[in-house]
């Protein structure tokens, strides 16, 4: 994922417009968020060394198992 130049977003606002929000519109139960009973399909992202604006994909979880 890459971002370029400044934006006025958080992070976690990102992540919510990426995630939470559609699932939301869309009516989804149980996905989009990180919570108990939830759906365990997840990825994990870091920054890339010496940047804020990529994130480097660590791994990902699906039905809570890591693929």
């Amino acid at each position: 994922m890459y971002c370029p130049g400044e934006t006025p977003f958080t992070l976690a606002e990102v992540w919510a417009m990426a995630s939470a929000n559609p699932a939301r519109a869309l009516g989804l139960t149980g996905r989009g968020v990180i919570e108990a009973g939830a759906r365990a399909d997840l990825c994990v992202a870091e920054w890339e060394d010496g940047s804020e604006g990529r994130l480097r994909m660590v791994t990902a979880l699906v039905g809570g198992a890591e693929v």
